[in-house]
C-alpha cells in the first residue's frame, strides 16, 4: 500500500498546480455564489440571477452589473472569493 501511495504521489500528483484563471473562471460563473448576494438583493433576486448565469453563461457580476442590481463596489466586497474561502478568525470554517 505505501509503495502505490508513494508511486501515484511520485508520478501522478507531484508537479501539479492549478490554473488560476481558469479556477477564477469557474467560480465566478457558478450558480451557487448567488446566495451571497441574499442580503443585498434578495432571494427572488438573486434566483432570478441564478438562472440567468445557467442559461446566458455569463458570470454573476456581468448580470448583475447589467441589470444594475448593485454597484461594482457592492460586488467585490460580496463575491470576495478569497474571503469566502479562508478560515474565520475563530479557527472554525
Amino acid at each position: 500500500m505505501e509503495d502505490g501511495r508513494r508511486i501515484f504521489t511520485d508520478k501522478c500528483v507531484s508537479g501539479i498546480t492549478a490554473n488560476a484563471d481558469r479556477c477564477q473562471h469557474f467560480a465566478e460563473r457558478s450558480a451557487a455564489l448567488v446566495t451571497a448576494l441574499n442580503p443585498y438583493i434578495g432571494y427572488l433576486k438573486a434566483a432570478q440571477v441564478a438562472k440567468d448565469v445557467l442559461n446566458s453563461h455569463k458570470s454573476i457580476r456581468e448580470i448583475i452589473l447589467e441589470k444594475k442590481l448593485m454597484t461594482e463596489a457592492e460586488l467585490k466586497k460580496a463575491l470576495n472569493l478569497e474571503a469566502m474561502t479562508r478560515a474565520s478568525e475563530n479557527g472554525s470554517s
